[in-house]
């Protein structure tokens, strides 16, 4: 679509060195981008098993957090 657009045959095709830097650049920044997906992967899953293993809070009549006693004695 971009091609019928620009009514290119290839993208860059009058700035030849700019895709040439560009698909020189793409071969250390794809496993870049790789890496950064699964770390955030990795950390979406962590934070999801944190919050499942946290205990529920109690609050009393008033809503606030009631820490250590609220109405056990």
């Amino acid at each position: 679509m971009v091609l019928a657009i620009a009514n290119d045959s290839h993208l860059m095709a009058d700035l030849p060195w700019i895709a040439e830097s560009i698909q020189l650049r793409n071969v250390y920044t794809d496993p870049l981008n790789v890496l950064q997906a699964e770390l955030l992967h990795r950390s979406r899953l962590g934070r999801r098993a944190r919050q499942r293993s946290r205990p529920a809070r109690r609050t009393g009549a008033d809503g606030h957090d009631c820490g250590r006693g609220c109405g056990d004695a």
